[in-house]
């Protein structure tokens, strides 16, 4: 098997201020979950999974248990097929991790549900529909279906299924005019099948070049790397604030939880593909991340507990979530991925 996830021992206390503040303020330990929707909990378990990957630090290792205790396949086979899944590609992580087969299952059997209830040719030639109503395709989901795919041909090399549907999904996606002439991709199609000028939300920039990355290991195809860092790219250019601070374009005031998550997922793609880099835009691309952690360390962190709001360039007295939390954690976990 291919090293596909990267040990390090990098304990950053800037994340450990993050994950506590996170696992004090907005954990149920009764549920398993967090406080906020249910595909956001599976991103914050995958905050946790990667913070302990990252810093050796187990004192939250109980927490995936925890959650699979709680929750059951059932849940992430819903017809929303991207909060599906990102419970599936959560739950591979939870293997990379611990080497517990039960945790591979669970992400292999939603996996092979999105297969045979999401993907089909009958609209757009191709892609996995947003929810089983089937009435649109979409960045994000195709883009979740694309990394899935790609980690679990990696990690099964002889299941040929796996690394087919990658490469089909890439081919798919890239030719879907989802990526406009800016390098940025927009939300999805639209009913006649062309790019829907629709917003370009950062986590769509962010797990694509997880899938660029992960489908460059497995074909060395250095064209998927450059497609990446033109991505990345572009989101420096254009998803900032004035001092290069990463913006969503709903902040300050209008974004509603599920946009909340996203610029931690950006932060947690772009920080793997950092690490398969070694041309000069690896430099470039580290000292964003940590120009976007140094933010939200001294400007929008409130000193009190380490809580942090939506706007990472500040101010600290933003209200806080779950969400929030989750995202900024990612932010730091994605400095000790790149130290």
């Amino acid at each position: 098997m291919c090293c596909i996830f990267f040990v390090l021992v990098q304990s950053d206390p800037r994340s450990s201020a993050m994950i506590s503040s996170l696992q004090s303020h907005y954990y149920n330990q009764n549920t398993g979950l967090w406080q906020n929707g249910w595909w956001n909990s599976g991103n914050s378990l995958e905050a946790v999974i990667e913070y302990i990957q990252y810093s050796n630090d187990n004192k939250f290792l109980n927490v995936i248990d925890n959650a699979y205790t709680h929750t059951t396949t059932g849940q992430s086979e819903t017809g929303s097929f991207d909060d599906d899944e990102w419970w599936g590609i959560t739950w591979y992580r939870a293997y990379q991790l611990t080497k517990q087969t039960r945790y591979l299952q669970r992400s292999i059997d939603i996996w092979n549900f999105i297969l045979s209830h999401a993907w089909d040719t009958t609209k757009c030639g191709g892609g996995i529909w947003w929810s089983s109503d089937k009435t649109y395709k979409n960045a994000i989901t195709n883009e979740l279906f694309f990394v899935h795919s790609t980690l679990l041909a990696l990690e099964q090399p002889s299941n040929s299924t796996y690394s087919h549907y990658a490469a089909l999904e890439w081919t798919w996606f890239e030719n879907s005019g989802m990526i406009n002439a800016q390098y940025l991709i927009n939300d999805g199609l639209d009913s006649n099948c062309r790019n829907n000028h629709q917003n370009e939300w950062t986590y769509n920039q962010g797990v694509i070049l997880g899938g660029l990355f992960y489908l460059h290991q497995m074909t060395g195809n250095a064209t998927l790397l450059s497609i990446a860092e033109n991505i990345a790219s572009a989101v420096m250019s254009s998803l900032v604030y004035s001092d290069g601070v990463l913006k969503e374009i709903c902040e300050p005031n209008n974004c509603d939880v599920n946009q909340l998550q996203f610029k931690g997922i950006y932060m947690r793609y772009l920080a793997i593909l950092i690490k398969g880099l070694n041309d000069a835009n690896k430099t470039k691309f580290t000292n964003w991340i940590q120009l976007n952690a140094n933010a939200i360390w001294n400007n929008a962190r409130n000193p009190s507990d380490s809580t942090v709001g939506a706007v990472w360039n500040g101010p600290a007295n933003q209200k806080a979530t779950a969400t929030t939390q989750t995202s900024a954690l990612d932010c730091f976990n994605a400095v000790m991925l790149i130290s």
